[in-house]
């Protein structure tokens, strides 16, 4: 029960401070978005041999 309260009590604080709250496999997915960005513009900019 304490677990449950801890749990609701921090996620009214994000809710209220305007925090966004994600999933571990939300942050996976936001993470392998951001390496295929950093790769495709190494590149665009000629750094990576084709």
């Amino acid at each position: 029960r304490a677990g449950t309260e801890a749990a609701s009590t921090c996620l009214e604080e994000c809710a209220r401070t305007g925090i966004t709250v994600r999933t571990a496999e939300e942050g996976r997915k936001i993470e392998l978005m951001y390496q295929s960005v950093m790769a495709l513009t190494e590149c665009i900019a000629g750094e990576v041999d084709q």
